[in-house]
Order: structure tokens, then sequence, then C-alpha cells
């Protein structure tokens, strides 16, 4: 059986480097807008021993990630729709529950089924870093120059909580994601590994197994060190609840891109039998 969840929804218009972007999507389950990124190679990781290693060339097919990192209002609607259970008052962070701020204190498995729900899934570690910097190797996602003015960390004074999200528009990567560095850290769907396998450069899904799950992008709570919120910069936690830690849905279209806009792709249809969604085209 399949039932639609994802429409087309507005075209946003930010002044970036690149390009003027393509619409965004937004799911019916969730409200989670999403950008689209075209198929194609990038490169991958840095040379500094915060950054994964070895830097190699990625090829990813198009995908669709979330413009934003989920909501905690987004966060209660799956809890309302689906029957989840979570603790509102076991796990409320010290700066209390706000509808619009990033959700946190969550496990990778409930991002995850937040994401499945939503038609996804998490975003692998290859999405996440060319979501966050493009194909031209910049450093950050707005540019190769540090701005802490282009996102939300400590910056040498106390912080005392995440901010609203998408506060900082000027740092917004070339496909207009927001807060990729700052704010909070996603949750990838990767297992961690101190060095990259380079023979996988093709639609990487990470190793089968390791210590723990992988994050990115620095978070409110870190000094403002710029080396921390570079688009290459990673690291891993143990599973569970953290307040420096959120998540953001990402839905691998599984098919190359051949140059068509996603304005040719009507519904995202989702497989309830499979769990996997696909693109139906208006030809």
């Amino acid at each position: 059986m399949l039932s639609v969840i994802c429409f087309f929804a507005v075209v946003p218009h930010l002044a970036l480097e690149r390009r003027d972007l393509a619409p965004t999507i937004v799911s019916v389950h969730g409200n989670v807008e999403l950008v689209y990124v075209p198929a194609g190679e990038f490169r991958m990781g840095g040379r500094a021993p915060h950054e994964g290693r070895p830097a190699h060339q990625v090829y990813l097919d198009a995908f669709l990630i979330g413009k934003n990192d989920v909501t905690v209002a987004q966060y209660q609607s799956y809890c309302d729709a689906t029957g989840a259970k979570y603790d509102w008052s076991a796990r409320v962070p010290y700066f209390g529950w706000h509808n619009d701020y990033p959700m946190v204190c969550v496990s990778w498995e409930e991002a995850r089924a937040f994401c499945k729900w939503a038609g996804g899934d998490l975003p692998t570690e290859a999405q996440w870093e060319k979501a966050a910097r493009g194909t031209d190797g910049r450093v950050y996602p707005w540019g190769n120059m540090w701005d802490s003015s282009k996102l939300w960390d400590q910056d040498g004074a106390s912080v005392p909580s995440p901010a609203v999200v998408g506060s900082f528009p000027g740092g917004a990567s070339p496909y207009g994601c927001l807060d990729m560095e700052g704010n909070v850290m996603p949750w990838c769907r990767d297992w961690y590994i101190s060095r990259y396998d380079v023979n996988a450069s093709r639609n990487p899904q990470g190793p089968p197994n390791g210590a723990g799950k992988v994050v990115r992008g620095g978070s409110w709570n870190l000094v403002g060190i710029s080396s921390h919120y570079n688009a290459a910069f990673r690291g891993t936690i143990a599973d569970g609840p953290d307040t420096s830690v959120g998540f953001r849905v990402a839905i691998s279209l599984g098919v190359p891109d051949r140059g068509r806009s996603p304005q040719v792709y009507r519904t995202l249809a989702h497989s309830e039998e499979s769990e996997r969604g696909f693109w139906a085209s208006d030809n």
C-alpha cells in the first residue's frame, strides 16, 4: 500500500556563492522542510587530526536533507501521531522545552525512528558533509573564512542554551541547509571509525559496526574554536540523551540525478512493505 508523504513547497532566495536554490519539499509526516542535493562527486574529509581522514572523492546519488534540525514541536507531533513513548518530564533539559528549539536528549534509535516516520532516515556521514560544504571544498558551510556571526556557539561568552532553529541564515550551506555548524551536533547514520575506507567511494554507508555513532557539526556549548565547526570536523559520543545532540532527516532518492529539477517530481511515495521511498516523475 502506498501513501503520500511529501509535496513541493516554497523556493527560498538566499544569497549564496554558488547558484539559485531548487524548491524545497515538505513532508506530510512531521512537516519537515527538505532541500534537494543533486547527484555527483565532492571532496570529503580533510587533513587535520580532528577532521575525517584521508580526504577523498565520494560520489553520492541525489538526496533530500532537512533544511533545519528537527524541532521540539515536530518531535511532539511524532509522539502524538505514533504513540511513541518519550518521558518529557524525566528528560527535560535544564533550559526547558521550547517548540522552535532543536530537539535534544534523544538517542540515536529514537532519532532514526522519527526519520523513518517522516519517510527517510538519518543522513549518512557523506550526505551530511556534502550538504554542509557542497562541491567546491569550502571549509565552512558559508565559505572559507571563519565568522562567528554565522552560527550559534560560545564565542568567548556563556551561551545558556541552543537557539531557535534557522536563526543564522547567513551561515546557510550551498544548498540552503541552516545550522550545519553550531546549535546542535546531529546524529549521522554511520558507525564511527578513525579513518575512512577510501575504497567505499560511491554512496558510502560507513563500517558495519563500531564503538559509537558519528556526530557532525560543533554544538552550541563548545567554546568558539573555528576548527570545531568546519565541515570536515567529526566525532562520536555514547548513545543516549545529550543536550548538545540533535538530528535532521535525509531521504535518499536512490537514482542518479540526470539534470532534472525537483519540479518534475510530484510526489514522494512510501512503501510500507519495503520502507523505501521513491520518486514518481510527471512524464
